[in-house]
């Protein structure tokens, strides 16, 4: 089975509409260029001050029928980064991932399970967990025979997940893909911004987007 995946590497702001207008230049792009699978970043639609951010939607929201819209238009599988989800209370959303297929049918969703707190006295003070609900459930989706794990970021970090896709033979995750690629066999796939937007006042994102081989050399990269 051979699937062409694009890579879309956007710098998303604390503008949710000029990001969705981005992030569908890109996949345009990806469609043009043959792609049958095309990848967005965490947090595709708002990088920015927690002040900011857009108010939660549920899966089947404006967020999602835009990029339902945009796979069906261009015949094209979407990964649609992720996004802030209506949570469980008022004070948390999920990080959620969503998959759509070629007729712009939402395939999968996903919800971040491993959330990033850290604390370095002087340099950086971040808790995910304070504003984000973890999810609980790993999940796989076929892309057209290809089984694909999803993960967010710090998942990555944690061998429970890429254990969980093990168990159902899948061949490739999406959404820090070297040091995480080699059990199994798993070949990675990897959206980022280019880790200029600053989020806080201590704390710039740092990435680079990349695929892996499941050797874990980079066969694709860019800052």
């Amino acid at each position: 089975m051979r699937m062409r995946v694009a890579v879309c590497q956007l710098n998303a702001r604390d503008d949710r509409a000029a990001n969705l207008v981005a992030a569908g230049e890109l996949l345009k792009k990806a469609a043009a260029a043959g792609a049958d699978l095309a990848v967005l970043p965490e947090y595709v639609d708002y990088l920015g001050p927690a002040a900011g951010v857009p108010k939660p939607e549920p899966v089947d929201g404006e967020f999602a029928a835009f990029f339902a819209t945009t796979a069906r238009a261009l015949g094209m599988w979407v990964l649609a980064g992720s996004f802030h989800e209506t949570g469980p209370d008022p004070e948390r959303t999920y990080n959620t991932s969503l998959v759509f297929d070629r007729d712009g049918e939402l395939a999968a969703s996903y919800r971040k399970i491993h959330l990033y707190d850290v604390e370095i006295p002087g340099r950086v003070s971040y808790q995910e967990s304070r504003s984000v609900a973890p999810g609980t459930e790993s999940v796989v989706v076929n892309v057209e025979g290809v089984p694909v794990g999803l993960s967010i970021c710090y998942d990555l970090r944690f061998p429970s997940c890429t254990g969980a896709w093990r168990s159902t033979a899948r061949r490739c995750w999406s959404c820090r893909p070297r040091s995480c690629c080699t059990p199994g066999g798993i070949t990675g796939r990897c959206s980022c911004a280019p880790g200029r937007s600053k989020t806080s006042a201590t704390w710039w994102p740092p990435a680079r987007s990349a695929t892996t081989t499941p050797a874990a050399r980079a066969s694709a990269a860019a800052w």
